[in-house]
């Protein structure tokens, strides 16, 4: 089984973390998985991809936004390597994915929402991205939340999957230790993160106080 996944760069995101790991988990199951991406100004993950054994292959957009280049090395990529499924992430490789994969017969396209769908984000975007997710066999979103808001828009409900942030527990030092004392409390806790709207503070502020 030959999987490609189709991001715009490696530089240090959440979305480049969870393909990291979904990467090393296919490998590990004896998938062949290549990478493709756009913007080489940022590689924060591109040796932890080249550790785990994924295949990078790059193209160079000549401008910032949409490029017919990108789109063009994409699809011979495709084409030539005869991937049973492309995996995208973010809303610019998803549109670039959802072109490129159109006519190819026997390849199972998978778009990821990893963001909000109520972002900023400009309106010709968004609904290129909404056109994108109708030619994806299957899209996948990391919150029920998400997922309920995709369903309002008709066409896609029954591709429509949540599957949750991965994790890799066992590259991590976990100590867990038992307390003696009773009632011990959390006194202070600090998150550390970007303070935008698609990150949800509130609500996960509001969860902490619902869990204690």
């Amino acid at each position: 089984m030959r999987v490609l996944i189709v991001l715009d760069t490696l530089a240090s995101g959440g979305a480049q973390r969870q393909k990291l790991n979904l990467a090393k988990g296919l490998i590990e199951r004896k998938y062949q998985v290549d990478l493709f991406i756009y913007d080489t100004n940022f590689p924060f993950f591109e040796d932890k991809f080249i550790a785990a054994g994924v295949k990078v292959y790059t193209s160079n957009r000549e401008t910032k936004g949409f490029s017919l280049r990108v789109l063009k090395d994409l699809r011979k990529l495709i084409k030539d390597n005869s991937y049973n499924t492309v995996i995208a992430s973010l809303h610019s490789p998803s549109i670039s994915s959802s072109i490129a994969s159109l006519g190819i017969r026997n390849l199972n396209l998978i778009i990821c929402e990893e963001s909000s769908s109520k972002a900023p984000i400009p309106f010709l975007k968004k609904l290129l991205f909404y056109l994108a997710t109708l030619v994806a066999n299957f899209v996948v979103t990391n919150s029920f939340h998400e997922f309920k808001l995709m369903k309002n828009w008709p066409g896609r409900s029954g591709k429509l999957h949540v599957i949750w942030n991965g994790f890799e527990i066992k590259d991590q030092n976990i100590i867990l230790r038992k307390s003696n004392k009773k009632n011990k409390k959390i006194e202070q806790l600090i998150v550390v993160g970007r303070v935008v709207y698609p990150k949800n503070g509130l609500n996960f502020q509001k969860a902490l106080l619902l869990f204690y």
